[in-house]
């Protein structure tokens, strides 16, 4: 663990948030405080931020990026360990991030007024005198407890909080605040209005649209359960239409056109045996055998 590492995560920039500032916290907790050195697996990274491991690798990628760390590929591990199963090595890099930090903004290394001149003691081990993070408006929170709310303290915790807050505080986005559309079942009432009566008139102008709906209606009035409902009735329409006249290109006939036939069978079958019943009645009559 490095204080020294943690201090310089916690005074970054907030640019640096989400994913990248987790993963951030977490290598700065395992580098050494003298060579900055950290060869965690992407697998554990990811668990103690609580991210994907995906995530993870990205927001390692991003801190290489900006000079955070520096990363050798299979060279973490101690000297005994197989050259085959090493991870990483991240390198944590304390003068680039505190020129970061400074570019930042220009306070942070600024001596607290009244304050005596300090030392190295007063410093990290190693870094150079006079480099006390002591910020010109607020006490060093790694020196002084801190008196404010804890979700404000100095520690890991307290910052996961301060994210946690962040994220309920973020505003929905307009497709979390559209209330979700729910399937209704065919209106008893369904029928052509003037509108679709002038789209099937330039679409399908040769489907018989009034025995196509009266098929419509019956057909989605006896479907249930959640098939039976739709979003939009009228598209749903269009689209029965539609296949209704690609089954007449195709010369497939419709229910409609099937229960037409039938019944113009069936009226012929009628009239042409009223028309020959007096013939049929004469020859039995004569001792004949019926007419066929």
């Amino acid at each position: 663990m490095s204080n020294r590492a943690l201090s310089q995560a916690f005074r970054m920039p907030p640019t640096i948030n989400g994913t990248t500032r987790l993963v951030l916290f977490v290598l700065a907790d395992s580098a050494s405080s003298e060579t900055g050195h950290s060869f965690m697996g992407v697998e554990r990274i990811a668990a103690y931020a609580g991210v994907k491991t995906r995530a993870a690798q990205y927001a390692l990628r991003a801190l290489e990026q900006l000079g955070v760390i520096t990363t050798a590929l299979n060279r973490g591990g101690l000297a005994d360990w197989d050259d085959r199963r090493r991870p990483n090595l991240y390198v944590w890099q304390y003068a680039a991030v505190e020129a970061m930090i400074e570019a930042a903004d220009p306070g942070v290394h600024r001596h607290a007024p009244d304050a005596p001149p300090c030392t190295p003691e007063e410093g990290f081990r190693g870094a150079p005198p006079c480099t006390t993070p002591v910020h010109h408006r607020a006490p060093n929170p790694s020196i002084e407890p801190s008196t404010s709310n804890p979700i404000e303290s100095p520690s890991v915790s307290g910052h996961l909080g301060l994210v946690q807050q962040r994220a309920e505080a973020r505003p929905t986005t307009t497709d979390e605040a559209k209330p979700k559309r729910r399937g209704t079942r065919i209106p008893d009432d369904f029928a052509i209005t003037d509108e679709m009566a002038a789209w099937a008139a330039q679409n399908v102008p040769l489907v018989d649209t009034a025995s196509e709906t009266d098929r419509f209606r019956d057909y989605w009035a006896g479907v249930s359960g959640q098939r039976g409902t739709k979003l939009d009735w009228v598209a749903t329409w269009r689209n029965w239409m539609r296949r209704a006249d690609d089954d007449r290109t195709r010369g497939r006939r419709s229910q409609a056109q099937i229960m037409r036939d039938n019944a113009a069978a069936a009226i012929a079958n009628d009239q042409r045996a009223a028309l020959t019943a007096p013939d049929a009645l004469a020859g039995f009559l004569e001792g004949g055998q019926p007419w066929e």
